[in-house]
């Protein structure tokens, strides 16, 4: 045990010191974030998807939704699928994670598919990524928001297909609210880890017993100490990434359902991600920054987020 709390500290002090963050209110959007999704209530999950699904069937139906957005998508979705850009790897029991990268250059995509109507959304989400990759200007903006874009576009697939077709697609919906609950409460063990080191200069086994009493820790959240040390990182801003797109995602498309959300709008964010900053993005959806430096929002834009996170997991 002593020698994984000095690895601890060291991982959070790498941390600390290469993000020259030494005082925890830099973290408040963070942590205003992650404490929207964990005052809900925890998505209520176990079912099982169990349907077969044929791969060509989902390919049929992300490029008919793509397709809805404008030819432009259409054409892109297809010369992808039908290009050497995409790796298909069949998982018959859905434990590998699909990926968009770029190898030297040139964009990939790493798609293990089930047969089941999961690799639709999973094929749409990687291809959204895709599309707002730009291997010669990849930014911050653009790797904290394109979760967002991404999960939004799943949402509006989910529409479509509910629509278009006697499909329930609620099942996908579930496992993405169940999976971002679940980094939520790991970004809060980040969080907490991060508070503790700060205050008190490194973190004692007493400090760590303390902060995994919190009822929403189990032990997993121990093994996944473990994981971050295994592999000298501390991912709490790649986990963030899917916090703040559940809820700017929850929100637009409660917006779209109530009329004052355009697709447009959706497509606008989607292609210029690239060449704007954060406060756009929140302007762009009637959000207000209160701190430019931290971008924590307003009480009120937290409540608006809130307030969508909830009908839309009401939904689901």
């Amino acid at each position: 045990m002593d020698e994984f709390i000095s690895s601890l500290n060291n991982i959070i002090l790498k941390y600390v010191t290469d993000a020259e963050l030494y005082d925890f209110s830099e973290l408040s959007a963070i942590d205003s974030i992650t404490n929207v999704i964990l005052s809900s209530r925890m998505p209520s999950f176990r079912d099982k998807i169990k349907n077969r699904f044929g791969l060509s069937k989902s390919l049929e139906l992300s490029f008919e939704f793509f397709n809805t957005l404008g030819e432009n998508y259409g054409r892109y979705f297809l010369n992808r699928v039908n290009g050497d850009g995409i790796i298909f790897v069949y998982d018959p029991k859905g434990i590998e994670t699909a990926t968009s990268y770029h190898d030297n250059g040139e964009k990939k995509i790493y798609f293990p598919y089930s047969k089941k109507i999961t690799d639709c959304f999973t094929i749409t989400h990687e291809i959204l990524h895709d599309m707002n990759l730009d291997v010669n200007n990849v930014n911050e903006v653009r790797n904290l928001y394109t979760e967002y874009i991404s999960i939004l576009g799943e949402l509006f697939l989910s529409d479509y297909i509910s629509y278009n077709y006697d499909i329930k697609c609620s099942i996908n919906n579930r496992y993405t609210f169940n999976s971002c609950f679940l980094k939520a409460i790991s970004v809060r063990f980040y969080i907490d880890l991060i508070k503790c080191f700060l205050d008190n200069g490194n973190i004692d086994i007493y400090n760590l017993e303390k902060i995994i009493s919190n009822p929403y820790y189990h032990n997993y959240l121990l093994k996944l100490a473990d994981k971050f040390i295994v592999n000298d990182n501390f991912p709490i801003y790649y986990e963030y990434r899917y916090l703040i797109g559940i809820l700017l995602s929850c929100y637009c498309k409660d917006l779209y359902d109530n009329g004052e959300f355009d697709i447009n709008m959706f497509k606008y964010i989607n292609e210029n991600i690239n060449d704007i900053i954060d406060e756009d993005i929140y302007d762009l959806l009637s959000l207000e920054v209160m701190d430019s430096y931290t971008l924590s929002l307003t009480p009120d834009s937290y409540e608006k987020l809130g307030k969508s996170y909830i009908k839309i997991m009401g939904k689901a």
